[in-house]
């Protein structure tokens, strides 16, 4: 059984972080593992951040390893569908309200 790595997005994710999220999905990368992303504290992202997530997200499909979502923060949802980007990254955009 593969084991999975989780990755937790900061409130904020955005250009001011993008060296180190990027370091960090390197590392992850390296795992050879599948990729949980929690961006359910995400209150901020920009299309940075969200570049280096579709960057992961190819970079994996090459290795056939998938990147999946456990959780999304209202805003993290918006951006994504904003930017037009729910296709790419596979993203499924949930009332958790209901």
């Amino acid at each position: 059984m593969t084991q999975t790595a989780r990755y937790q997005l900061n409130s904020v994710a955005n250009i001011t972080q993008a060296e180190k999220i990027l370091a960090d999905f390197r590392e992850l990368f390296v795992l050879g593992q599948p990729v949980e992303l929690d961006a359910s504290e995400v209150e901020r992202i920009d299309t940075a951040v969200l570049q280096l997530i579709v960057s992961l997200k190819k970079s994996l499909a090459d290795k056939e390893l998938a990147l999946t979502f456990s959780a999304a923060s209202d805003a993290f949802s918006q951006a994504v569908n904003t930017m037009g980007l729910t296709h790419i990254l596979e993203f499924s955009l949930t009332d958790e309200s209901t």
